[in-house]
């Protein structure tokens, strides 16, 4: 009885991961671009085999920018952005070491260029506090109050201080604004990098000789028939070779009526089931 209550849990699992899989398939379908369409059937197959996407594998990471830009937006004070950053901050640090490919690693930039700009909003915030708790008549806030390296980091106008313009500094309240606008930016740039699809890297010869015969492989399978291979799991994708009776060829993963088989050369395509 356990196990039938078990195998019934799984398989309300498995079979909405195979319906999306298929939906998926059929959204890169629709891209006119080869080589794109290419890429996004590949990612979807790589996802079925349970790997997870680059969204799911940063996703506290994301969380984290996502709930400190919420919060600057919706208002908080000196010490809440401190304790923002500082978790913030510490989601990032495990997050950079799990970054792969490129994508990954690029939009861990952004989010540490995000995290940049944060940081020198609150110190320009405290020394905007700073001056004008020592000042009854507010001016913009001094440059020699703020660390030089954050003026030309982030190219901060100066603005004169007075009306004969002997004082030169940055407006705080306006530069705060303007380093929460780019963090902000920055955090959607890193989204859309982990959204994008993979391209999967060209076979090399080293990778070719590490990869054991077809006949080795468990599971491999041989051809009781000619099977016609696509470059893409679709009837109307271009057919690109075909593996004949007897052949022996590996399934590489299965996603909806579609099989994607290596052949004896290394050659990867899809096969209708």
């Amino acid at each position: 009885m356990k196990k039938t209550i078990l195998a019934l849990a799984l398989s309300t699992l498995i079979i909405p991961m195979q319906v999306a899989a298929q939906d998926l398939m059929t959204q890169c379908a629709k891209i006119e671009d080869q080589a794109r369409r290419l890429e996004c059937f590949d990612a979807v197959a790589n996802g079925s085999k349970g790997s997870p996407s680059s969204e799911q594998k940063f996703a506290t990471v994301s969380r984290a920018a996502h709930t400190l830009m919420g919060a600057v937006d919706a208002g908080l004070n000196h010490m809440q952005l401190g304790e923002r950053i500082l978790t913030y901050s510490s989601e990032l640090n495990v997050a950079n070491g799990q970054a792969e490919t490129e994508n990954e690693k690029a939009a861990m930039e952004r989010f540490r260029a995000a995290l940049d700009c944060y940081s020198d909003s609150r110190t320009l915030w405290g020394a905007d506090i700073q001056y004008n708790s020592s000042n009854t008549i507010h001016m913009p806030l001094l440059v020699v109050l703020v660390p030089d390296n954050i003026v030309s980091r982030h190219n901060l106008p100066i603005v004169s201080g007075d009306l004969f313009g002997f004082t030169k500094g940055v407006d705080a309240p306006a530069a705060i604004r303007l380093l929460w606008a780019k963090a902000a930016g920055y955090i959607r740039e890193a989204d859309e990098l982990l959204k994008a699809p993979v391209a999967s890297a060209a076979p090399t010869k080293q990778d070719a000789v590490a990869t054991p015969p077809i006949s080795d492989v468990p599971g491999a399978e041989r051809a009781l028939a000619s099977l016609v291979v696509y470059d893409a799991p679709s009837m109307t994708a271009k057919q690109i070779f075909t593996i004949l009776p007897g052949t022996p060829f590996e399934v590489i993963t299965e996603v909806g009526s579609w099989r994607k088989v290596r052949n004896l050369e290394g050659r990867l395509g899809w096969i209708a089931k």
